[in-house]
């Protein structure tokens, strides 16, 4: 929320996990993350097959735009997108990590994550995330997960 240009962190909703488009593209998660989120997450679900995941295929994974560290439910299929496993398992996973930490330490966050696609393709490059909360901490990233 914006308060005139400012963003403020407003504590009275949970999370939103966006939309499948219908030709499955996911729209992004926004969540509110709280110290009792942490630790609640699962394991992304066998059963959700984002477009570009192809079973038995090494390097490629189901990546939680929520990560499962804050919270990210896996069964939720606009939660999960076609990841690189190495993107998935290291960098998104240390930064989820890190703000999983500071939330950990008994701060609330706001966070986001978007896919972003190439004209024409159902197929996430890039997942952008990012957090802040009312004190003035903020952090952000841009994963080539393609």
């Amino acid at each position: 929320m914006l308060a005139g240009t400012t963003p403020v962190l407003v504590h009275n909703c949970d999370i939103d996990y966006g939309q499948v488009l219908p030709d499955g593209r996911r729209t992004g998660v926004t969540a509110i993350v709280t110290p009792a989120d942490i630790g609640t997450g699962t394991k992304a679900s066998r059963r959700i097959i984002p477009p570009g995941f192809i079973k038995n295929v090494i390097g490629n994974t189901r990546g939680h735009l929520l990560p499962q560290s804050l919270g990210g439910d896996g069964k939720i299929e606009a939660n999960i997108v076609r990841t690189a496993s190495k993107v998935d398992n290291g960098a998104m996973s240390t930064f989820g990590n890190s703000i999983a930490t500071h939330v950990g330490n008994g701060n609330t966050v706001l966070f986001q994550a978007v896919p972003q696609y190439l004209p024409g393709s159902n197929v996430p490059f890039r997942v952008d995330s990012g957090a802040f909360d009312d004190n003035g901490w903020s952090t952000a990233a841009q994963f080539l997960v393609g």
